[in-house]
């Protein structure tokens, strides 16, 4: 099967709060791996280097497999 490369950067405000951003999907690991290069030098990604995370998904196939259910906030 065929696959992209889904380029995410990640991180935590504090314990309990993170942002994430997703940056591309790219054709192949050494594109993702060549954008966060660039990424890095850039304002906000400088400051958290490690952020950067490469995710390999296959195309035309199920990443979720169960159903669901929402768990409402507490106040």
């Amino acid at each position: 099967m065929e696959s992209v490369y889904i380029l995410w950067h990640t991180h935590e405000f504090n314990e309990d709060e993170e942002d994430s951003k997703l940056i591309g999907v790219y054709s192949s690991e050494s594109i993702a791996r060549d954008r966060i290069a660039k990424y890095k030098t850039l304002p906000g990604f400088s400051q958290y280097p490690d952020g950067f995370d490469i995710v390999r998904y296959e195309i035309d196939a199920d990443h979720w497999r169960e159903g669901f259910f929402t768990e409402a906030p507490t106040t």
